[in-house]
């Protein structure tokens, strides 16, 4: 996660297109959403590096999708037999809480900061993460490895 006053207020995009290419380099990546604005260039020239059934555009600004993937995640992590799990990260974490549920038309809502020095990107993108491992598992994307052991 950068912080826009080690950077002069601009995202890092080199290293954020580094550490991205890292990722795809390490995992087998089926799905990545990118929230595009300001980032469309970027978001097409992943989509031409890594595939566009892999790196999908996700846009947050759209009500109803984002009211929806927020309920679901919520739902996910609430209900009482829920197998939802996390890291623990701190910075996840504070930015959770920092998010507030903005009221939108027909009883929809999107994630805000109750000030501008409040950082929500990680509760934003964790909701993003979520819908897309939903996605992954109903469209059947997820591969078992076969691993094994040998002892003698």
């Amino acid at each position: 996660m950068w912080n826009p006053a080690e950077y002069g207020g601009q995202v890092p995009r080199l290293e954020v297109l580094a550490a991205i290419d890292e990722v795809f380099g390490f995992y087998r990546v089926v799905r990545m959403y990118v929230d595009p604005p300001y980032w469309e260039t970027e978001a097409d020239a992943m989509a031409e590096r890594y595939g566009d059934k892999v790196v999908l555009r996700w846009e947050t600004y759209r009500p109803v999708q984002f009211h929806a993937a927020a309920e679901r995640q919520h739902v996910d992590v609430m209900k009482v037999d829920s197998t939802f799990t996390h890291d623990g990260c701190p910075t996840t974490k504070t930015h959770i809480r920092n998010a507030r549920k903005e009221l939108r038309m027909n009883g929809r809502y999107v994630l805000a900061k109750p000030t501008q020095a409040q950082k929500i990107d990680a509760a934003v993108t964790s909701v993003i993460a979520h819908e897309a491992a939903g996605d992954v598992t109903a469209a059947g994307l997820w591969i078992q490895e076969n691993a094994y052991a040998y002892s003698g």
